[in-house]
């Protein structure tokens, strides 16, 4: 009884911890909105996807410290619980932070010039966004390439 119970709690704690991944997300949304059957490029809006009205999308690199983020996005920042091997995605709306979260390139990449900053003795790039609207063009089984632009 208490192998069963502790088999399902697991799987409940994976399946949460999944569904509330960016990637997931994102990519759900994608894979039922897209018919890249008919084309390889389609439309969509990040809003619906995440399901957060925002005005403003950063995404920044894992080794960026939370003052960093502060000074950037001119707003207190606090959350240095990241993973390294991760991206931080920061968005805010009416200048106040409504959504935050991680976000790996396994299976989807933002493509957009970045902005740069001086930190630790270089610069270091962080991605910046006014638009929820984005193409995008899967490249190969389950990656897709996300842009403001359209990138034929």
């Amino acid at each position: 009884m208490k192998k069963n119970f502790l088999i399902i709690f697991i799987l409940f704690i994976l399946i949460m911890f999944y569904s509330c991944n960016t990637n997931y997300k994102i990519k759900r949304y994608i894979e039922s909105n897209c018919d890249f059957d008919k084309s390889d490029m389609c439309y969509i809006n990040l809003k619906k996807a995440l399901k957060t009205d925002y005005d403003t999308m950063y995404i920044f690199s894992g080794l960026f410290p939370a003052d960093y983020i502060s000074n950037i996005i001119n707003l207190k920042y606090t959350n240095n619980n990241w993973d390294d091997d991760s991206w931080k995605m920061v968005l805010v709306k009416n200048r106040k932070i409504v959504y935050e979260n991680e976000y790996y390139s396994r299976n989807i990449s933002f493509f957009q010039y970045p902005g740069y900053t001086y930190y630790n003795g270089g610069y270091a790039e962080y991605d910046l966004y006014t638009d929820s609207m984005f193409y995008v063009k899967k490249l190969k089984k389950a990656f897709y390439r996300l842009s403001v632009e359209s990138l034929e």
